[in-house]
């Protein structure tokens, strides 16, 4: 579930932070899906996911990068020039994707 994945990623930092008390870490949002996706998870499904890092890393005073926000489009997805495989995942970011983040 979801919130599994946020106590395991919680720990992963804390983890991190322990490790390396010198190194700042900073959690990212996920990127929305390119128009047309099938699959999971929904674009939907990726903003609530993402409302939820923010909160957590809110929380817990873990820096927080919301590049999803700057990279939907007017309807809420990943323009296709922004994505390295809008045929296959429809997710991952091309180089340009990376820079507009």
């Amino acid at each position: 579930t979801q919130e599994k994945y946020l106590v395991n990623l919680r720990l992963l930092v804390h983890l991190l932070q322990q490790a390396n008390p010198q190194t700042t870490f900073v959690v990212q949002s996920v990127p929305p899906g390119v128009e047309g996706r099938m699959g999971a998870p929904t674009d939907a499904q990726l903003f609530r996911y993402n409302l939820m890092l923010a909160k957590m890393c809110a929380e817990y005073g873990i820096p927080f990068a919301d590049v999803a926000s700057v990279l939907r489009d007017e309807k809420g997805h990943l323009p296709a020039e922004y994505c390295i495989d809008p045929q296959l995942y429809g997710i991952h970011l091309s180089d340009e994707g990376c820079e507009r983040g």
